[in-house]
């Protein structure tokens, strides 16, 4: 069976906040998958060089964004606001964690810091 979008599912898609998020290649969390949480629940998982497009509807924003490894260590969490433009998102693991031979990402201050969540910015 073929689905058919009807206009009131159109209507609801162009109202609607679209998200890209990418994952860049790093060492910390190689071969685990992340969880993108969007206000509190997982909408996506990502492996290394993966991207996931998630639909925000209009009631949900703003939208609290986050990236979670196991639940344990992430990225601190992004508000975004509603755009009529796609929001492009890229994310991986920290520089430091390269360094942290100690397990500091263990210290409650540090596990939401592990990973980076920002904009994406186009190469010129």
């Amino acid at each position: 069976m073929a689905f058919t979008a009807t206009s009131t599912d159109q209507a609801q898609k162009a109202e609607s906040t679209e998200i890209l998020i990418v994952r860049n290649s790093g060492w910390f969390g190689k071969f685990v998958r992340l969880h993108v949480l969007c206000n509190g629940r997982t909408v996506a998982k990502l492996g290394e060089n993966e991207q996931a497009a998630i639909q925000v509807s209009p009631s949900e924003m703003p939208a609290s964004i986050q990236v979670k490894m196991q639940s344990w260590v992430g990225s601190p969490v992004m508000k975004l606001e509603s755009s009529t433009e796609p929001i492009r998102l890229e994310c991986g693991a920290r520089a430091w964690t390269l360094l942290d031979g100690i397990g500091l990402y263990l210290l409650p201050g540090l596990r939401d810091e592990v990973f980076y969540l920002t904009h994406f910015k186009e190469s010129e």
